[in-house]
């Protein structure tokens, strides 16, 4: 953020005597062929402290994409400053180098649909 910007309707909430959150990046390791998102890591810097360094960022958000067992061999990675999270889903547009928010890939239908089968299949499972 600026200095002496404020964020605007912050997804993060906190409670209790806590430093403000004054910046949130976000670091998308991606698939450079169509933009797909395997993993949207954020970073938060809180009054008083030091922003990390996109080049700390981007390696940590391949970090943690390995540390869930994703392949990250020949994933992009996308540095994104002042990051203003609407809750979207997102892609990467190849074009710009930038996050474009998507639609949900599936319509979840609201009686006898695909979440009720997942449901289903995870009580089999128990």
């Amino acid at each position: 953020m600026a200095a002496g910007k404020k964020r605007e309707k912050s997804p993060i909430q906190s409670v209790g005597d806590v430093p403000e959150v004054v910046s949130v990046d976000a670091v998308a390791v991606y698939d450079p062929d169509n933009g797909r998102i395997l993993l949207l890591h954020q970073s938060l810097t809180f009054a008083g402290a030091d922003r990390t360094s996109a080049e700390v960022q981007k390696n940590n958000a391949l970090e943690y994409a390995r540390n869930l067992h994703a392949r990250t061999d020949g994933m992009a990675v996308l540095h994104v400053p002042d990051f203003d999270a609407s809750g979207a889903l997102y892609r990467v547009d190849l074009e710009h180098n930038n996050l474009v928010e998507i639609s949900p890939p599936v319509e979840f239908p609201k009686k006898f649909g695909c979440l009720e089968r997942v449901i289903r299949i995870i009580d089999l499972r128990r």
